[in-house]
């Protein structure tokens, strides 16, 4: 007897995630804006017809709110897994909440784990989409704590150099890749945001993009550990380093403030406990593996590394060398390669903070500023220009291969670009005048 395969009938397409079970492995958000597109419809359209009803939560097809803390869907909370279970039955995938850090709620402190708004590699969307592989978001970008793409050693940008906005992680027309603000394409191959970094600072943040994707890879396991092993680990890790303060002052940690943690009273933030296992040459995966601690302890007995609190942006006051800073910004504003970069970025090149770059240097920061909108002025003029020849070459080509050239015509031939933009409407009529006028 022969048996036949039983086919289960999902509401929505089966679409599987992106690398699962690696340290690239997509969010849900990017996941819920792939899922969109791939039914034609957009985000707010996926949502609020067939989501929202799933999980009897109408306040989704109300304002804005919910879309503005969008970044909840990535991580531990009742939302995230609210709309993990939810995908999973509507799609038929069981993997869903392996795109969050849901099975981490026990483990890590929430606070300040995931960035605010969008961070991305223009190259890697750049190369995904020449190749025609699959652009989508890794979950690794939200990681608050990792500034640099491992690919292509750059900085990940969370600014569009379109509108010059940050972009959020969701809204009702989010689409994989382009600014939910202006709609641009944010893939480029010629970014360069070059890593100005000394080789401890480049170590550190080497180091918490290849901690951070094996916490990914390894969270679920990870997640079946109790915190209060995790406090275990730390008290001996206390212990062979000499007692709470020599371990407070060589990692620049307030006594109270480790006494708290291995009392299980508050749980390290992920940032602390990324110090604390660079200063002692771990993978913070190792450090909740509960089986590994007799090993573990015996191996790693005393600090190795010493942490130098600039590197790793430790808050506390430090002396800053401004001729140095002074040096690296002129060097900065006559480099031509790095075309005109905005004060936020020359900033993170130079190691300083913002707001005192301006106070020491207020002339330079404003030509750096005048430069920056110059060149997204010029950029933003050159896409509207090649949007406009698009849009009327797709129009004039309609019309000679005998189809009427319409708005949803042409929407289609041009995609994703639309017609609702003023500029490109205007393109649209003015397309339409040269027809007539022939």
């Amino acid at each position: 007897m022969t048996l036949g395969v039983v086919s289960i009938s999902t509401a929505l397409y089966s679409l599987k995630p992106i690398r699962l079970n690696s340290g690239l492995v997509e969010s849900q958000t990017s996941y819920l804006s792939r899922l969109a597109e791939n039914h034609s419809i957009s985000v707010g359209m996926l949502l609020g017809k067939v989501v929202a009803p799933f999980l009897e939560k109408e306040y989704l097809n109300k304002g804005s709110r919910f879309y503005d803390h969008a970044i909840e869907l990535n991580a531990f909370g009742n939302q995230a897994a609210a709309f993990a279970k939810a995908l999973s039955i509507l799609t038929g995938i069981d993997s869903i909440p392996k795109l969050t850090l849901i099975s981490l709620k026990d483990t890590l402190s929430p606070w300040n784990v995931l960035a605010e708004t969008k961070r991305w590699c223009p190259l890697c969307l750049e190369e995904w989409k020449r190749s025609n592989s699959i652009v989508y978001e890794p979950l690794l970008w939200s990681f608050k704590s990792v500034n640099i793409c491992a690919n292509h050693n750059v900085f990940l940008n969370p600014i569009c150099p379109n509108c010059a906005k940050t972009v959020p992680y969701l809204t009702r027309t989010s689409r994989i890749g382009f600014c939910s603000n202006c709609r641009c394409w944010l893939g480029s191959n010629e970014y360069k945001a070059v890593l100005n970094l000394d080789p401890a600072q480049l170590l550190w943040e080497q180091y918490k993009i290849k901690s951070i994707g094996n916490l990914i890879i390894n969270k679920e396991l990870i997640g079946e550990h109790s915190f209060y092993n995790i406090c275990l680990l730390l008290k001996a890790l206390i212990q062979r380093s000499g007692g709470v303060s020599a371990f407070s002052r060589k990692l620049s940690i307030p006594k109270s403030t480790i006494s708290s943690w291995i009392n299980g009273g508050h749980k390290p933030s992920l940032d602390v406990l990324l110090k604390i296992c660079f200063a002692f040459e771990i993978d913070i995966a190792e450090l909740f593996k509960a089986d590994q601690y007799t090993d573990f302890l015996y191996a790693k007995c005393v600090i190795n590394r010493s942490i130098d609190k600039s590197n790793i942006d430790n808050k506390a006051a430090r002396k800053i060398d401004w001729a140095l800073i002074e040096q690296k910004l002129n060097a900065i504003i006559e480099d031509q390669e790095l075309g005109a970069p905005s004060v936020r970025e020359v900033a993170r090149l130079v190691g300083c903070n913002e707001r005192l770059l301006y106070n020491h240097f207020p002339e330079r920061c404003s030509q750096i500023a005048d430069n920056y909108k110059q060149l997204i002025q010029s950029i933003k003029s050159r896409r509207l220009e090649e949007d406009r020849n698009t849009i009327i070459t797709a129009t004039i080509a309609l019309y000679n291969n005998g189809v009427y050239p319409t708005e949803r015509n042409v929407e289609r031939l041009i995609s994703p670009l639309t017609l609702r933009r003023k500029n490109n409407y205007s393109a649209w009529k003015d397309a339409l005048r040269m027809i007539i006028t022939r």
